[in-house]
């Protein structure tokens, strides 16, 4: 009776538990990033603003500092390198070997590359637009029969090339 008792007390306690898991409510799912380099600093975002840090992972903290929601990566579709970055052969091998360590950024994400002219963010210029910018970046290359024999790479590609 005793070991009834305790059964059904443990029973009780794990099926009255709840989920320590983050709802879907509480989440941004961002389907593109971009980075550049400004002034010596990585700088980039996922749409509204950018911000600068020494590395990726300061980006992506500093960028969470500003959200009340917690930034999903894992439906990241493009990443976009600003032009003087993919110029900063170094710099683009460190930002490529730091996106490889992130699981939540899927090696199939395709790269684009801007020239970005001042402090503005290509991808909140998009979404000024009307236009989800991970979508619509990837729907632009794959929609455009124009392109021909152009491929566009992905991250995989691009970390396979560093090797």
């Amino acid at each position: 009776m005793r070991l009834f008792r305790e059964i059904i007390i443990i029973l009780a306690v794990i099926l009255l538990c709840g989920c320590a898991a983050r709802e879907l409510e509480e989440r941004a799912f961002a389907q593109a990033m971009e980075l550049d380099l400004r002034g010596g600093k990585l700088a980039g975002g996922f749409g509204q603003t950018l911000v600068s840090g020494e590395n990726v992972a300061e980006i992506l903290q500093e960028y969470q500092n500003h959200m009340d929601k917690y930034l999903d990566l894992g439906h990241v579709k493009a990443i976009v390198f600003g032009e003087k970055l993919l110029a900063d052969k170094e710099k683009c091998k460190t930002v490529l070997l730091e996106l490889e360590q992130m699981p939540m950024i899927s090696r199939n994400s395709r790269v684009f590359s801007y020239s970005y002219q001042g402090q503005e963010s290509y991808l909140q210029e998009l979404e000024k637009e009307g236009k989800n910018a991970g979508q619509y970046l990837c729907d632009c290359y794959e929609n455009n029969p124009y392109l021909g024999g152009t491929k566009m790479r992905s991250l995989g590609e691009m970390l396979s090339a560093l090797e």
